[in-house]
């Protein structure tokens, strides 16, 4: 017969006060500008021509990025509809499917 163990008892964290929060929050945000100029992001997985695009540029990182966003927010959208069963949300999904993946490739081929 398995004999079966009792797990830990994880007790329950005690609420932070609203001065801890406002100090923790100014902690992060310290951190993450600290690594920002120390180590600033390099985009290894984006080509080098479309990582030296202005980000006015149609096709730049910023703007694909966004693009990407944007279609993939239209395609959960458009999938509970077709769960849902509203007219024409198949090819609602279908089309923006394919806006998304197209956008995709483009921004990983430049």
């Amino acid at each position: 017969m398995v004999e079966r163990t009792v797990g830990k008892f994880k007790k329950p964290r005690k609420p932070m006060s609203e001065k801890n929060r406002i100090q923790a929050a100014e902690r992060l945000r310290e951190a993450r500008e600290k690594r920002l100029r120390e180590n600033p992001p390099k985009y290894t997985n984006i080509h080098p021509s479309v990582r030296e695009l202005p980000d006015d540029h149609p096709l730049s990182r910023k703007r694909v990025t966004s693009w990407i966003k944007t279609q993939k927010g239209l395609l959960s959208a458009a999938r509970t509809a077709m769960r849902n069963q509203s007219q024409r949300s198949g090819s609602r999904v279908l089309r923006n499917t394919r806006i998304h993946s197209t956008l995709r490739m483009v921004s990983k081929e430049r």
